[in-house]
């Protein structure tokens, strides 16, 4: 098990992420409205699912407090962009902020640890 996460172990995350992100959009389709629409929620928990197998794959491979930490910070930004174009959902300054911030801890957390760090 590695610490570190780069190549493999963040293309990993982001397939995860976005799994995550597109599989509750998808569900939220499937309720929209109050009625419940079964193609949609079927779509929605197979993509969902697979976003839960991806996330097991991964911490299971990488450190666990890195690898989930990355996962939901993408998965929030993706979410955000999906909700916006899916769903019509507004992005606010105050939700691009947050998202950038966000953006901003995954960078840090996807860099290599320097050799003074890494022994704490």
């Amino acid at each position: 098990m590695s610490g570190g996460l780069s190549g493999r172990g963040l293309l990993l995350a982001m397939a995860t992420a976005i799994c995550s992100a597109l599989g509750i959009v998808t569900l939220k389709r499937g309720f929209e409205g109050g009625v419940v629409e079964w193609a949609p929620l079927a779509a929605g928990i197979v993509i969902y699912g697979l976003g839960i197998v991806l996330g097991i794959w991964l911490v299971g491979r990488y450190a666990i407090s890195v690898a989930y930490p990355i996962v939901v910070g993408l998965s929030l930004v993706v979410l955000a962009a999906l909700s916006a174009l899916a769903l019509g959902e507004t992005l606010s300054p105050q939700k691009l902020a947050g998202t950038a911030l966000i953006v901003l801890g995954v960078v840090l957390l996807t860099r290599p640890a320097t050799s003074s760090m890494s022994h704490r």
